[in-house]
């Protein structure tokens, strides 16, 4: 009976019924342990994690309940991932120019930034700062740029 369960890709490379098995398990289970999974499955997110938080090159992007994340993602990388998967074109996801940014080292600007739609100078310059908003938290210079109160 751990304090905390951790499940990293827990859904990975199984059947339907496999899935369907595992996801029982992880959630009966968390009615006594937390659990914190680690995915890019995003039904089964939603099946397990009252809570959900982003990451992007190692950092947390956004964070709010589940439902209100995936219905109403504010981040523009958060926005691109639920896009793409609903499309089912996730691995096809027009990321280009990794080779020019240290993602996991560079403390200078945002990391998204090179493939942010909506990037402008500051994205790139300076690391933006966690902004409260009414259903959660998100880490871009779009809310900043707006007035919102960082965190």
């Amino acid at each position: 009976e751990p304090d905390l369960l951790v499940a990293d890709e827990p859904t990975t490379a199984l059947d339907a019924s496999t899935r369907t098995t595992a996801l029982n398990i992880l959630k009966k289970s968390s009615s006594k342990t937390s659990l914190l999974v680690i995915s890019h499955d995003l039904p089964a997110l939603k099946t397990l994690c009252p809570k959900l938080a982003v990451m992007y090159a190692g950092r947390v992007v956004e964070y709010s309940d589940t439902e209100s994340l995936m219905e109403n993602p504010r981040h523009p990388y958060s926005r691109m991932l639920m896009k793409y998967q609903q499309s089912a074109g996730f691995l096809n996801m027009p990321l280009t120019g990794f080779e020019s940014r240290d993602l996991l080292g560079d403390d200078k600007g945002c990391s998204f930034a090179l493939f942010c739609p909506q990037a402008t100078a500051i994205c790139l310059k300076e690391i933006p700062q966690e902004v409260c908003l009414e259903s959660g938290r998100v880490v871009c210079h779009l809310y900043t740029r707006n007035g919102l109160q960082t965190c």
